[in-house]
């Protein structure tokens, strides 16, 4: 998992990011345009040498200032880190003040070749922006006029036959597991932060940093466009006196903070906002909490695991028990189907109700208890029945595994029709009603079985021309007591296991891929 801390400037996010990697010894990857740089320091608020001691950390004080670095290079170097650490199994942290860099590792963002060689010098800003609106009117919406390098690139980017706006992720799923945290604080607060930590960089001796580097004639690297550094290097030229340099750093710090609270807003779906201490005791406890799992089964398979898109239908006896063993086995990622609401007789063998939840639907108890057990997992619960076209959506795309825990025959077919057209494998329950004994619950497939739900579902699929006796399946060899009721009678021993067989054959498929 890579857990990934992000907040506006002076924020607190690095002291939180390396006190994380220090306590769990967890690699630490910055995401900072310019504190990657080797030679900048004291005016891009570098983590310390302190902070930094005794960690596996990349990308922080390591590019030299004559070396390229934009977003993507960022990209192909991030990327390589984390391939590497997410095939070894090896939770990481990522923190930094770039979050465009962030979005271009950990999402499926493409770039085209630029052309560098177009010279914009005979235009000024007004004139560079209002050509830009004209060309690619999205990525001026983005941008401040002011922001020449940006305009410059886009304008750029558009010269070389593709809008900026154009770069856009081919979907929102992260293509790593990563859980992405933005840390809050008052507006007040937060410049009141930044102002004190300029004042701290002036007492630091950020004014002589950077006449030691006009010295020595490198401040034409692109690295000295970051706030700190400009304004030094301006007034230097302009005889501004240091308040004054002071109070611009001061004031363009806190127009960035805004852009980057507004970024962290629109730009991260599902990222999970807190103070440090909420964030730090969500990913201790999430680290806690796979620590077994992972000596059982091993990183590279945990690693697997957590990669894993998840729909199960069905939050019954043998659904509920499955919802709950993925969400402990490390399943991150769940949409959860069940139209029924919770009632009195569910509870002899419905493990994840309770007195509380009678009337209330199914898939919103699920969800509520899956956040007692691991808070960062996505659950996509839906209070919904399974009718012929339902799987049509978008949203059902992405799904690796379909638990299939209902005993709706047309429920079934259009589970297994959605499987088949998105490719995903399929694992079916079949009776669990009118037995008691856990130890003849078997996984096999269809063919093993012809319980009567077995044998209602294999005619429906052959009626259809859909069968195929192959269908992974979890069934009990138990001769079934005589049915004396309408009411199915039902125990809480072989639904409760049918569920646990579940998560057995789904670990055994995800290892196989391997």
């Amino acid at each position: 998992m890579i857990y990934v801390i992000l907040g506006q400037t002076a924020s607190g996010k690095t002291s939180l990011a390396s006190k994380l990697a220090k306590e769990f010894n967890l690699p630490l990857i910055g995401a900072d345009a310019f504190q990657v740089y080797k030679e900048l320091n004291i005016g891009v608020a570098k983590p310390t040498i302190e902070e930094l001691d005794g960690l596996t950390y990349h990308l922080i004080d390591e590019v030299p200032l004559d070396e390229e670095m934009n977003v993507k290079v960022y990209q192909e170097r991030a990327r390589a880190i984390l391939d590497k650490y997410v095939s070894e199994g090896q939770d990481c942290i990522m923190s930094g003040g770039t979050f465009l860099y962030v979005r271009a590792a950990l999402y499926p963002y493409e770039f085209s070749t630029v052309n560098d060689e177009i010279d914009f010098s005979d235009k000024s800003d007004s004139e560079l922006f209002d050509e830009l609106q004209k060309v690619d009117p999205d990525s001026a919406k983005e941008l401040h006029m002011n922001n020449r390098r940006r305009v410059e690139q886009a304008l750029r980017i558009y010269y070389s036959g593709q809008k900026k706006s154009d770069l856009k992720m081919k979907d929102i799923s992260p293509i790593y597991p990563v859980r992405i945290f933005g840390i809050e604080m008052p507006v007040e607060l937060g410049n009141s932060r930044i102002n004190n930590r300029v004042d701290e960089m002036f007492k630091d001796g950020l004014i002589d940093e950077v006449k030691n580097f006009i010295k020595e004639g490198k401040t034409n690297s692109k690295a000295f466009a970051a706030i700190g550094y400009k304004e030094v290097i301006e007034g230097l030229e302009n005889n501004e006196t240091e308040k004054d340099i002071s109070d611009k750093i001061k004031l363009n710090t806190r127009r960035y903070a805004k852009r980057q609270r507004t970024f962290l807003r629109h730009q991260f779906p599902n990222i999970i906002f807190g103070d440090s201490k909420k964030i730090y005791e969500l990913i201790k406890a999430n680290l806690s909490l796979k620590m077994r799992t992972k000596l059982a089964v091993g990183n590279e398979l945990y690693s697997l695991i957590e990669t894993k898109k998840v729909l199960i239908a069905g939050l019954g006896g043998v659904g509920g028990s499955a919802f709950e063993g993925l969400l402990r086995i490390g399943i991150n990622d769940i949409i959860a189907i069940d139209m029924d609401v919770v009632e009195l007789s569910n509870l002899n063998r419905q493990t994840l109700y309770n007195l509380s939840d009678i009337s209330l639907k199914k898939a919103e108890c699920a969800e509520k208890y899956a956040k007692l057990i691991n808070p960062l997992a996505k659950i996509d619960a839906k209070s919904d029945k399974i009718i012929a076209g339902y799987f049509n959506s978008p949203e059902f795309e992405n799904v690796d595994y379909i638990l299939d825990c209902i005993d709706d025959v047309d429920a079934k077919v259009e589970l297994y029709k959605y499987s088949k057209r998105i490719g995903a494998k399929i694992i079916v329950s079949t009776g669990s009603g009118l037995r008691h004994d856990s130890t003849k619950v078997s996984i096999g497939t269809l063919n093993d079985t012809g319980e009567p739900l077995a044998k209602a579902y294999k005619r429906r699929l052959k009626e259809e021309n859909l069968f195929d006796g192959n269908i992974q399946a979890i069934y009990s060899k138990e001769i079934p007591v005589k049915r004396i009721s309408k009411t199915l009678g039902s125990t809480h021993v072989v639904p409760n296991a049918f569920g646990i067989a579940f998560i057995s054959a789904l670990i055994k498929n995800i290892k196989e891929e391997k």
